[in-house]
């Protein structure tokens, strides 16, 4: 088991695909942000804000919501689409990209919180999984290296296993609800 997931970058191929849509996804998500910019996020949005820290550490996930700011939240889905465009054609600062990435939709869900759906939170799942995966194809010899091919052998299987998590719940829901049946 460990030599399985240190010894080769797993599903190479899905992986690149699955990178580049997550990124155009998000791409289009910003347009979207943009288009319904003053209902989400603006002075008169649709969404009540009440500032109050959560506390130490915490409070990174909720800086747009406690200061609450329209012109800061556009810049973020700017930056956000920015960086979207930026990772769907570069292979360079991958982790770091995508950690900003998903740090900055952390923070743009947490300003519309209330807005948000299942698939909302399954996509921050998805963009945490992907900090973690490569594109590389060859690993190399050092210990960081074959720490780089554990971590993206483990994101990958633990992609699948939110899909199909997903999916077993859904469908646990529509078996016991009456109207589906």
């Amino acid at each position: 088991l460990v030599s399985y997931f240190f010894s080769a970058y797993r599903f190479t191929w899905q992986t690149h695909w699955f990178k580049r849509l997550l990124y155009t996804f998000l791409s289009v998500k910003c347009i979207y942000w943009l288009f319904y910019f003053d209902l989400l996020f603006g002075a008169d949005s649709i969404i009540y804000v009440k500032s109050q820290s959560v506390g130490g550490v915490k409070d990174l996930g909720f800086l747009l919501y406690l200061i609450s700011s329209p012109p800061l939240n556009l810049m973020a889905i700017l930056l956000t689409g920015g960086l979207a465009c930026i990772l769907l054609f570069t292979k360079k600062f991958q982790f770091l990209l995508s950690f900003i990435l998903w740090f900055m939709v952390l923070n743009l869900n947490n300003v519309i919180y209330t807005t948000l759906t299942g698939g909302d939170f399954l996509t921050n799942q998805f963009l945490f999984f992907n900090c973690f995966l490569s594109l590389t194809v060859a690993p190399g010899e050092n210990w960081l290296d074959q720490i780089k091919v554990c971590l993206h052998n483990i994101a990958c299987y633990g992609i699948m296993i939110q899909l199909c998590l997903v999916y077993f719940v859904s469908a646990l829901a529509k078996v016991n609800d009456s109207d589906w049946l």
